[in-house]
């Protein structure tokens, strides 16, 4: 059974331990944690597939018999690794062991078939040194030398170090996180801190106060206190990595110029190609919008497709709903994706808590594709600091794909029952601290006096 404790940076794959001794050593003198897999598929059936692996280094002959041919080989080892790594890794660097220009082409084309949402970047394709006795003078050299390898190609790739350097600190802040609740435990009076029961029990307890701290909603069973208490721990992994920034030590100014000069563009947002906006929809919708599985319940934040018999129980019109976001600057003819009118759940989260909601507060909405509006108007009673979300296709439970405006109306605020919230499956949910912004601004719209003046 895992453990929770499957982390690695980097793979090495070899049938032969020997040969990738110096591999294992090079990655400790460079600080890189790494696994070490033999080619044998059922210790990957029983722990893998690993994610976030970053660096692999691949021997292309896994059965070390020969009677495969070149380009086989290399096919093979890319099956093998396709099963060692999550289908969703990412960004993976490969430095392949081959004397075989062939087998090491075969293997990326395979492996690019096999993983097609990852980057796989080619590091190199070297020739393993022969006799590579542990601790002999050949296997000290060739730690040696991919040491240096790693050390250059990686180096000279500023976007690669910045990810990995963010990923390290996140890590740092989840560890530092974890510490604190340890300090939390050791605390208790009636903790024995030689006693891994007493400890364990101790680090139960803070978790389910935590859970019961921030709840949504009382809950029902142990995953979803277990949900709710990392939850709670989030604001504090958040102040862990605001403060990066005082380690950020690793890189020199001059690597991260590029970084600096994208950032200090005033015209970089502007940009409103579809392209551009594609991928700013891609950033915003990460930041503003959690997607969700089926059965998810109803929680502060759930948006749903405002249909024609919400739309009559709540006596609202869908298309004043649009009307109200687009004004007369709306392309209908443009485009083949439809708006999709909405409804979102903005009931304050303490009432969930409480077992307070009565009846849960609605108020209307749009996904505007980008095509048919090029902005949405500014007005009080519009809410679009969400900017442009992107969603691929099925990535939002029943939304076509595609780069939408999302904006609310505060004009069309109502209550529904539960019970027909309870039965509709949402498309997506308001991340937490947008949500709270939707609220405030809400508060602000519908408690402004009106005043009028009459003009003498």
């Amino acid at each position: 059974m895992p453990l929770g404790l499957q982390t690695a940076r980097a793979l090495v794959i070899d049938d032969d331990y020997q040969e990738a001794h110096p591999v294992v050593l090079a990655l400790s003198r460079l600080g890189i944690g790494s696994l070490y897999l033999n080619g044998d598929l059922e210790l990957v059936r029983r722990n893998g597939p690993f994610r976030g692996i970053r660096l692999a280094f691949v021997d292309m002959d896994l059965q070390g018999q020969g009677t495969l041919s070149v380009e086989d080989t290399g096919r093979h080892a890319a099956s093998y690794m396709s099963e060692a790594v999550s289908h969703d890794n990412g960004l993976l660097g490969i430095l392949v062991w081959t004397k075989h220009q062939k087998a090491a082409e075969s293997f990326f084309k395979e492996l690019r078939s096999l993983l097609p949402s990852s980057a796989v970047l080619e590091l190199g394709v070297e020739q393993k040194p022969g006799d590579l006795q542990i601790g002999g003078p050949e296997a000290l050299d060739a730690v040696t030398k991919i040491v240096t390898a790693v050390t250059d190609r990686v180096g000279k790739a500023s976007g690669m170090h910045l990810l990995w350097e963010w990923e390290q600190l996140t890590h740092e802040a989840v560890t530092a996180t974890s510490e604190n609740l340890i300090e939390v435990v050791r605390k208790g009076t009636t903790i024995k801190l030689s006693e891994l029961e007493s400890v364990s029990c101790g680090l139960t307890a803070t978790l389910g106060l935590l859970a019961a701290a921030a709840r949504d909603r009382t809950a029902c069973t142990g995953i979803e206190a277990a949900s709710q208490a990392f939850s709670a721990l989030l604001p504090m992994l958040q102040d862990g990595a605001e403060y990066a920034y005082r380690q950020f030590d690793t890189m020199e100014e001059h690597d991260l110029s590029t970084l600096l000069a994208v950032a200090k563009d005033t015209q970089v947002l502007k940009d409103r190609g579809p392209m551009r906006r594609c991928r700013y929809g891609r950033l915003n919708r990460m930041v503003h919008v959690s997607r969700l599985d089926s059965g998810v319940p109803l929680l502060p934040g759930n948006v749903y497709k405002l249909t024609d018999d919400l739309a009559t129980i709540l006596s609202f019109d869908t298309g004043k709903v649009l009307n109200g976001l687009v004004s007369n600057k709306y392309k209908r003819e443009r485009g083949d994706t439809e708006s999709t009118v909405v409804i979102a759940e903005v009931s304050p989260a303490c009432d969930y808590a409480q077992d307070k909601v009565e009846i849960p507060r609605v108020i209307g909405g749009a996904l505007i594709p980008i095509e048919r509006l090029n902005n949405v108007p500014s007005h009080d009673y519009i809410y679009k600091s969400f900017g442009v979300v992107h969603f691929d296709d099925d990535e939002a439970n029943g939304l076509s794909g595609g780069t939408f405006h999302f904006a609310l109306n505060a004009r069309f605020l109502s209550g529904l029952s539960s019970a027909l919230l309870e039965e509709r499956t949402p498309l997506f949910r308001i991340r937490r601290n947008t949500l709270v912004d939707v609220q405030a601004w809400l508060a602000r719209y519908g408690n402004r006096p009106g005043v009028i003046t009459i003009a003498r």
